[in-house]
């Protein structure tokens, strides 16, 4: 049976960070413990059901989030996800002597009805995350804020728009989550690869993070690392994962994800990007404007910083929280990391005596990190 971890505290509490409501915390991903809510406080002067809206407004104007999934190609369709669930990957074999070169030697013996079994090793991944949206919706409670029928129709159509909305916005929080859980991983591994330390050690100098966006040889010579790795993790080898499966990642199946920082420096230091055009051609390419968020200062610090708990601490005495600053690119195989929206359903029950309804939109997010895969992290650290 599926694990079933209720994550609504926790994508609540993300998204208001995100969008600067509140500071960002430390996010505990070991099991998604609960974060807490906000509750609405109420005021004079407003209709009776939010007690929000003033009364008799004269002329209405409905503002609701146009958003868009930030990176497409880690939302899976439901066919997608349910395919990597099961993961049966068959390994390289081993080459072994031709014998036929021996045969007539005294001590020959034929080899052919040895048994060679191919090496298959099967992985599941079976997190499933569900949340519900609810809203309840009075027949007459809201007249009084409205001047007429088609105003309040509008806003009422409003708040359906929102919850299609609201749930693009937790599809892209919980992407952030679980990308950032795939860095924080990394970390643990050792497989961040310290672009400025590497320039440093190279050229003998002392650049520091706070400088280190604004040196168009570090820009430069930052790129060109980059370059190499995707070519590096084209090749089978088990040096870019947790060492368990040989894996190769071909350009294609590879997510370039670039933190927007990083970016804006290279494009406006070298106003004939040739890196970012390359980069912005490829299928798996998303810049990002943070990881994790971006707290109510976004400022390189806070946009390349990642503060998690990983999931593998789950059964750790004293889980330990991984911290890693100055991030601005991951390349990982598509099958590294995933996020699938699995069910989509909805209900309503109506209150005839009361004269409300109450409508439910509920959701089931699936979600992975497969850390056999191949995925390297890029950071800009002192």
């Amino acid at each position: 049976m599926a694990t079933i971890n209720q994550i609504a505290p926790l994508l609540n509490a993300t998204a208001k960070e995100i969008w600067g409501e509140n500071a960002p915390t430390v996010k505990d991903l070991s099991g998604l413990i609960s974060l807490g809510n906000t509750v609405l406080s109420s005021d004079n002067n407003k209709e009776q059901f939010l007690k929000v809206l003033s009364d008799r407004i004269k002329r209405t104007n409905i503002r609701v989030l146009d958003l868009e999934i930030e990176i497409p190609n880690i939302f899976l369709d439901e066919e997608s996800y349910f395919g990597i669930l099961q993961k049966i990957d068959v390994q390289p074999m081993e080459v072994k002597e031709d014998n036929s070169w021996n045969i007539g030697e005294n001590d020959y013996v034929s080899t052919i009805w040895d048994i060679n079994k191919p090496v298959v090793e099967q992985s599941l991944f079976s997190n499933i995350s569900p949340f519900i949206i609810p809203v309840t919706v009075p027949d007459v409670l809201y007249k009084s804020a409205f001047s007429s029928e088609r105003d309040m129709t509008s806003f009422i159509s409003a708040i359906f728009g929102t919850i299609e909305q609201s749930l693009i916005m937790y599809i892209n929080a919980l992407t952030h989550l679980a990308l950032c859980n795939l860095i924080a991983e990394r970390s643990k591994e050792n497989k961040i690869i310290n672009l400025l330390g590497l320039y440093n050690t190279t050229f003998s100098t002392e650049l520091t993070a706070s400088t280190a966006l604004y040196n168009q040889q570090f820009l430069q010579f930052s790129a060109m690392i980059i370059r190499n790795y995707m070519k590096y993790l084209n090749t089978p080898s088990i040096l870019y994962n947790n060492g368990t499966k040989i894996r190769a990642t071909a350009r294609d199946n590879m997510h370039v994800l670039m933190l927007t920082d990083y970016v804006s420096a290279y494009t406006t230091y070298f106003e004939s990007s040739s890196f970012h055009n390359e980069l912005i051609e490829l299928p798996n390419y998303a810049e990002l404007s943070y990881w994790q968020n971006n707290g109510q200062n976004p400022i390189f610090t806070n946009n390349s910083k990642v503060n998690v708990i990983p999931s593998s601490e789950e059964s750790a005495d004293t889980p330990t929280a991984q911290v890693v600053n100055g991030v601005v690119c991951v390349l990982a195989d598509r099958q590294a990391i995933g996020v699938c929206l699995t069910e989509d359903w909805s209900g309503s029950d109506r209150n005839n005596r009361e004269r409300f309804t109450n409508y439910t939109y509920g959701a089931n997010r699936g979600y992975f990190n497969d850390l056999s895969e191949n995925a390297i992290i890029f950071n800009i650290a002192d």
